[in-house]
């Protein structure tokens, strides 16, 4: 698996990142196994080759942008599954800086925030849906983690 993470075709770390992404989702013991992985891999790395220079410093910035779209997705999934986490504004830091990006990755960005930030959420104290945007709850916490 550790191979295919740093393969030289895109399409392979793609999947790569998709298989672990969902089993993130159903066992989300194991996100502080892969968390900085998958962090790093939300970055930009300017490179004049295609080729992944595998002798890179930690953290690992991939060029591929179906690689940096699967991060974010699965991100995105984490927060949706468990929107609680103590690692949730440090995940929202990390796709914010994604804003920046190519236009395919920044609607992804924005088709996130949006999605997150203007959905009811329930609470859990009141057993009701309330229509309270879920930046509210994370906005001081996303400030102190960027």
């Amino acid at each position: 698996m550790q191979d295919r993470l740093i393969d030289a075709s895109a399409q392979v770390r793609e999947a790569t990142f998709d298989l672990i992404g969902r089993y993130i989702v159903s066992r989300m013991d194991l996100l502080e196994n892969y968390y900085s992985i998958l962090t790093s891999r939300t970055k930009v790395r300017k490179s004049t080759t295609r080729q992944i220079n595998l002798s890179l410093p930690p953290p690992f910035q991939d060029t591929s942008l179906l690689v940096r779209k699967r991060v974010i997705r699965i991100l995105r999934d984490v927060v949706e599954a468990q929107p609680r986490l103590e690692k949730v504004p440090s995940i929202l830091a990390k796709i914010s800086q994604r804003i920046n990006d190519e236009d395919t990755v920044k609607k992804l960005c924005i088709e996130t925030f949006q999605n997150l930030w203007f959905q009811p959420i329930r609470l859990t104290e009141c057993k009701e849906f309330y229509p309270i945007p879920f930046i509210l709850r994370f906005l001081g916490k996303l400030r102190r983690a960027s």
